[in-house]
């Protein structure tokens, strides 16, 4: 027998093992804020003496109220690899979802990833339950200590004028600046101040000219073994200055010294420059390349857009 319960504080380390171990530090701040809605599946044991076991787990970040539309992001869906295609992932869904419709979101984001051994049940699920067509984001280079033949692969002088510094001791006043930029300067998902996972300070760099910021690279470490390369941006007028290669290149011999031996480069689709610059570099060195796949779902009675 099964039981679905909308999951508190006090349930969360229970369920550690069905989420991705970045998301658990994540959860009291969404919490605090009251954008979080956690609902998960226990298998329910036949002697009262045993405890519920956890098989199921979803998880959704609702976004800011800034905007008419009210939407909200799943950050995680997954059912124990021993209870799939029994309809659970489904009726958590429609938990969560009636759940959240009842607080006025109008619309679901999911993103999710090829490659992975859930992935054609996540689709399956995705045709079945009234989501948009899966629309492709960007893809992910999946590379380990084999980089370090690349040839590019070097130290590369600054342009005069420009002075590399890393990451975490950017000012607050050019923090402040540039988060009043967003959407002008640079767009949202190359952001260099998102927080879904610690930020990786070792090889996250910025560049700057006469106090300004000209570009950043920005990673996080997304497991113990593995750093995402998230956000590389170059502003346009040093865009063919070869600057993002070089951001690139001290970025992963940073890595590399310091004993990480795994990364996932994720480059947008609509970054053609990026994309051009890792089907290049990156392409020839990668384990594999997975996509990054988004799909969408109106919800409360809305009209599916």
């Amino acid at each position: 027998m099964y039981r679905w319960i909308k999951l508190t504080p006090d349930d969360w380390p229970r369920y550690r093992g069905l989420m991705f171990g970045h998301l658990m530090p994540r959860l009291p701040e969404l919490e605090a804020e009251g954008r979080l809605s956690v609902f998960g599946v226990e298998l329910v044991p036949g002697s009262q003496d045993e405890s519920c076991t956890p098989i199921g787990l979803v998880i959704a970040e609702q976004e800011r109220v800034e905007r008419e539309t009210r939407a909200a992001h799943i950050l995680s869906l997954f059912v124990h690899r021993g209870y799939r295609r029994a309809g659970l992932g489904s009726r958590l869904m429609s938990t969560l979802e009636q759940h959240l419709a009842s607080q006025g979101v109008e619309r679901l984001r999911f993103v999710y990833y090829s490659g992975k051994e859930i992935t054609p049940a996540l689709e399956a699920f995705i045709s079945r339950s009234g989501w948009s067509a899966p629309s492709l984001e960007a893809k992910i280079y999946h590379i380990d200590k084999q980089i370090v033949h690349a040839p590019w692969l070097r130290e590369h002088p600054l342009p005069a004028g420009i002075q590399a510094f890393p990451w975490g001791n950017l000012s607050q006043l050019n923090k402040a600046r540039l988060l009043e930029q967003e959407g002008e300067m640079y767009p949202a998902f190359l952001s260099p101040f998102k927080s879904f996972a610690p930020l990786e300070a070792a090889n996250s760099l910025g560049l700057e000219t006469d106090g300004d910021i000209v570009g950043w690279i920005v990673n996080y470490r997304i497991s113990e073994d593995t750093v995402l390369y998230d956000a590389v941006f170059i502003t346009p007028k040093y865009q063919l200055s070869g600057l993002a290669l070089l951001l690139l290149c001290r970025s992963i011999l940073i890595q590399l010294e310091t004993g990480i031996p795994y990364a996932m480069f994720t480059v947008n689709m609509s970054t053609p420059f990026m994309l051009s610059i890792a089907e290049r570099r990156l392409r020839p060195y990668a384990k594999k390349v997975s996509e990054k796949r988004v799909v969408y779902k109106s919800i409360n009675g809305c009209e599916r857009g």
